[in-house]
């Protein structure tokens, strides 16, 4: 008995993969037409009531033209599930401790410079800096608090040097 709940629910899950896939990939206004797509690309047989079950279970709605949309629920995990794998692609980490910033204004042309060379700066001490440069002439800098009075008294020295 337990194997065949498994089955089933294995069998539900896949279609219910299959029926968002078809959403997405096609324009479509009857459920009939998904019931065919199911069992002409996969091989999947199933009732017309099936599918306006698994439709309503999936958030699935119409859009103003009357076709099948993912429902913003589907949507937003099919995004999570994208970048969740273009994270794991990317070695990417979260940055774990409190977060200090520093907003250094200045002509744009000059900004991705100065970003560069501070982020350089900032490494031969081993300080882990990002930049992000704004459109309106802003550099945001993001650092470990940890290292706030470093970098601080490193910034306050360059600032204090360009103004003599």
């Amino acid at each position: 008995m337990d194997q065949q709940m498994e089955e089933m629910k294995f069998k539900k899950k896949e279609r219910h993969k299959r029926i968002t896939e078809i959403v997405q990939n096609y324009s479509l206004k009857k459920q009939e037409e998904i019931v065919k797509i199911l069992k002409k690309d996969y091989k999947i047989e199933i009732a017309q009531s099936t599918v306006s079950r698994d439709i309503e279970e999936l958030q699935i709605t119409r859009d103003s033209q009357n076709f099948y949309v993912l429902g913003s629920k589907v949507r937003r995990n099919k995004e999570a599930s994208n970048l969740s794998k273009t994270l794991r692609q990317a070695n990417a980490e979260r940055v774990e401790g409190e977060l200090s910033t520093y907003l250094v204004k200045g002509k744009p042309e000059f900004l991705p410079i100065i970003a560069s060379q501070i982020e350089s700066l900032f490494a031969i001490n081993n300080i882990s800096i990002s930049t992000f440069i704004g459109q309106n002439g802003s550099l945001l800098l993001l650092f470990p608090k940890e290292n706030l009075k470093s970098v601080d008294k490193v910034l306050d020295q360059i600032f204090t040097h360009i103004s003599e």
